[in-house]
């Protein structure tokens, strides 16, 4: 199976506040990347990709969510802890509780997810993991 990667980059202004204003530009980009238009089957009257986001409980992975599940997205949150798991839970994502250091459990919640669009959001990494 091809799986699309994309990561999402921040312009010049910074990561993006919460609120309308980093939802327009999480829209934005998901313009620019085309991922608003990725189709991979039909269901009822709109197109359902399947997403999994690393980093989803963060700045910009919380409006991506959002985002992605208005738009009728199957979406798993990739986080590690039980308090981003319960955002991502509120927001109608599917959740996957996982250290990004650990390789072989974020391979298996890749795996487990069927994704076929990966979004690369992780922020809050430490310099020695």
């Amino acid at each position: 199976m091809a799986i699309t990667l994309v990561h999402i980059m921040v312009s010049g202004e910074g990561l993006p506040r919460a609120g309308k204003a980093s939802e327009q530009k999480v829209i934005s980009d998901l313009r620019c990347f085309g991922l608003d238009q990725l189709s991979r089957r039909q269901v009822g009257l709109h197109q359902e990709v399947i997403v999994f986001v690393a980093g989803a409980s963060g700045a910009i992975g919380q409006p991506l969510i959002t985002e992605l599940v208005r738009q009728g997205h199957t979406v798993t949150g990739m986080t590690r802890s039980e308090a981003g798991a319960q955002k991502l839970i509120d927001m109608d994502a599917t959740v996957a509780i996982v250290s990004a250091f650990d390789g072989a459990a974020v391979e298996e919640a890749l795996r487990r997810s069927q994704a076929e669009v990966v979004i690369d959001q992780l922020t809050a990494l430490p310099k020695d993991p």
